[in-house]
């Protein structure tokens, strides 16, 4: 019967009486769910911080606050930023790794989705690139940095609706929000701001 109980010991030091799964563990000492318990409390912690909206040095009036919708352009802080939540949520790892994926979806795939699809470029020329995945990469970089700002807005549109991801969405929303671009990503694509629409005030996960 011992086999069956969980084999954690409790703080106290004393052992757990619950019964076990097949991992060994009962349902609260189960590591996996022990390691999801604890990333909810520290996401629920980074909820709490608040940076605020200006910094000392605007709040001073010794550093100008930009007050200008970005509606017909795109600034290098948005390009960046925008950038940066791709780059963390998956480009940064593909890097390193052709298996890379996000949200369950493989990144390569994107890529190879990207070359063919949207740039239209031949496959056999991506083949050359991709053998170091580190190049490729900076080659979208440069992509991103340098074309018009509403090719930015195509690029991150294929980027959200191939992966499906709300949190994607969220991110870069939190993004136009704070850097004062005059577009929000509703539904499938992004929507011009207007008095229609009424936008929650975005906050980070």
């Amino acid at each position: 019967m011992s086999c069956n109980i969980c084999k954690a010991v409790k703080k106290s030091g004393e052992r757990c009486k619950l019964k076990a799964n097949s991992s060994g563990y009962c349902h609260i000492h189960y590591p996996e769910k022990i390691a999801e318990r604890e990333a909810r409390q520290k996401a629920n912690e980074l909820v709490k911080f608040e940076i605020p909206n200006k910094t000392f040095s605007q709040r001073r009036g010794l550093k100008t606050v930009s007050t200008i919708i970005q509606v017909e352009s795109m600034n290098q802080d948005l390009r960046n930023s925008l950038w940066n939540v791709l780059s963390a949520n998956f480009f940064l790892e593909y890097s390193n790794s052709s298996r890379a994926s996000y949200y369950g979806i493989s990144v390569d795939n994107f890529v190879k989705y990207i070359w063919t699809d949207y740039f239209k470029q031949p496959l056999e020329k991506l083949s050359t690139l991709t053998i170091i995945n580190s190049m490729l990469v900076e080659d979208l970089l440069d992509y991103f940095q340098n074309r018009e700002w509403y090719e930015v807005y195509d690029f991150l549109e294929i980027a959200i609706n191939y992966f499906k991801s709300p949190q994607l969405a969220k991110e870069i929303n939190f993004i136009l929000e704070r850097e004062l671009a005059g577009y929000r990503f509703v539904g499938n694509g992004f929507t011009p701001i207007t008095k229609e629409i009424i936008f929650p005030k975005t906050s980070r996960i």
